[in-house]
């Protein structure tokens, strides 16, 4: 199963070398600060909603979303908008049945072949998590570090 990670940093002042220490020490940082895991079937699903934060890249310029497959910081401002979309989409899912129906277009050729169940109380709690992480840092003005699979 692919994940993604959200870690709070204390720093909020990175240059990139500092970054690129942390990136290249992601494992460590997950030791070392408070670390959540998010299910790639989760980020999928939500993916687009992504887009409506700003989160700064390896370089440290701002980028819309969050990069599926590389690192990113969230600031403190785009914390409180990422907690305020989890936050919606966990009342969302709640709502949901316990196995949500989804069709995977790039699994099969045939329609009943490509049907997959995404797993709700796994989503509810991810997102859970991902909230309290969230009002932790935002809390603490910290900002978060976002890894990508």
């Amino acid at each position: 199963m692919l994940e993604h990670y959200l870690t709070i940093i204390p720093d909020k002042k990175l240059t990139n070398t500092e970054l690129k220490k942390i990136s290249d020490n992601f494992m460590a940082a997950k030791e070392e600060n408070k670390t959540i895991i998010l299910n790639d079937d989760l980020i999928q699903y939500i993916q687009k909603s992504l887009l409506w934060i700003e989160s700064i890249n390896y370089n440290l310029e701002k980028e819309p979303g969050l990069p599926y497959y590389a690192h990113s910081i969230i600031d403190v401002e785009n914390s409180i908008k990422l907690k305020g979309i989890f936050a919606a989409w966990k009342q969302l899912f709640e709502n949901a049945p316990k196995k949500i129906k989804v069709l995977d277009y790039y699994v099969a050729d045939k329609p009943e072949d490509r049907i997959e169940y995404l797993d709700r109380e796994r989503f509810v709690t991810d997102l859970g998590n991902a909230v309290e992480l969230l009002g932790e840092a935002i809390e603490k003005e910290e900002y978060v570090l976002y890894i990508g699979v």
